[in-house]
């Protein structure tokens, strides 16, 4: 689990500090912070500790990656607690210096040789998932080979390698999803094709046929309905449950406003799957919202509001940690203190600083 993250000139952020909990929800106004933080945590988990990368000046680890392109440096610091040895702290480390990145890490015992710490990464903070989905990318056949990207793309094959590999996961998979939708019974993974684009050494291109994965669904009256016949609803709350019922999820999950495209009694029920998950298999998620529905399924120390500060740095506050709000929770709730009290009133004071 990630206790603590500390930025210095990345993206929005030239100083920024964060302590995190197993269950974490960002909230703030768009362009507040909250994506560029998540950016961050994927970076850190994006190569093993001591890779060394040459990073060209117009990537996306380039100048517009730094804090008002003021120099050519950044550095994310995260300290994680590994459960294996249980307790022991790490820092995990990406910090770009000139042209180069570089992935460290730190802590652990003073006998404890790099090749284990190197195998205590692989196992938790290189296991990171970050998802945005939407339901047109789930809704797409999908390469028997392919890998779901952040958007869905390649979920039915998603779906089918769960069912490879363990059949009890995907039997609990589909138990949940027909007690919240029990207008289907069964989860169909056919077979159709797909053209790939392929380059010749001439320099034209063709289209070769592969075979794919389909999704469709068989209702409790026997018609076959393909994902295109199904709700929005439907295709993302079947997808968060087969994220959370996977035999080895992530130790990490990053989730882009789950909220999207499902109604409140969905979103309910996708959180409280989340928060399961946070219980059963040790997963720590972090989500970020703009939804006070959403809010109002947490409590206000889960919460943390992201804002800017009158030069644009980005800048947070866990929610509980305003005064106001320990007497406000006795008569609203986490959304209402939000969207009726908090946002106007307490982050009125945005751009004047704390």
């Amino acid at each position: 689990m990630i206790r603590s993250v500390q930025i210095e000139n990345y993206k929005c952020f030239p100083e920024f500090q964060i302590n995190l909990t197993k269950f974490s929800v960002l909230i703030g106004k768009n362009d507040s912070g909250k994506t560029a933080f998540l950016e961050s945590l994927r970076l850190l988990a994006a190569e093993p500790p001591g890779t060394n990368i040459e990073v060209s000046p117009d990537s996306v680890l380039g100048k517009e990656s730094v804090w008002r392109q003021r120099g050519n440096e950044f550095c994310i610091t995260a300290e994680w607690a590994s459960s294996e040895p249980r307790g022991m702290l790490f820092q995990v480390k990406s910090s770009k210096k000139g042209g180069t990145l570089h992935f460290d890490l730190l802590g652990g015992s003073a006998g404890l040789i790099q090749e284990k710490k190197a195998e205590i990464f692989s196992q938790s903070m290189a296991r990171t998932a970050y998802y945005q989905l939407t339901p047109q990318a789930l809704r797409q056949a999908s390469q028997l080979s392919a890998q779901m990207n952040r958007f869905g793309e390649g979920f039915p094959t998603f779906l089918d390698d769960i069912n490879r590999s363990s059949r009890i996961a995907f039997s609990e998979l589909e138990k949940e999803f027909y007690s919240r939708f029990p207008y289907y019974e069964m989860i169909i993974l056919g077979k159709t094709n797909v053209p790939e684009k392929r380059g010749g050494a001439d320099g034209r291109f063709e289209f070769i046929m592969k075979d794919a994965f389909k999704l469709s669904f068989r209702s409790v009256n026997g018609e076959i309905l393909g994902s295109a016949s199904v709700s929005d609803g439907v295709m993302l709350s079947l997808a968060y449950v087969a994220i959370c019922n996977q035999p080895e999820p992530p130790k990490i999950l990053l989730i882009e406003e789950p909220e999207n495209g499902v109604h409140y009694a969905s979103l309910q029920a996708i959180v409280s799957t989340l928060r399961e998950l946070t219980k059963k298999k040790d997963v720590q998620v972090i989500l970020t919202t703009h939804s006070p529905y959403l809010l109002d399924l947490v409590e206000p120390d889960e919460v943390y509001l992201f804002s800017k500060d009158q030069i644009g740095a980005g800048q947070v506050k866990r929610m509980s940690d305003y005064p106001e709000v320990d007497e406000m929770k006795k008569h609203f709730n986490t959304g209402e203190i939000w969207t009726n009290l908090l946002d106007k009133d307490l982050l009125g004071t945005e751009g004047k600083g704390r």
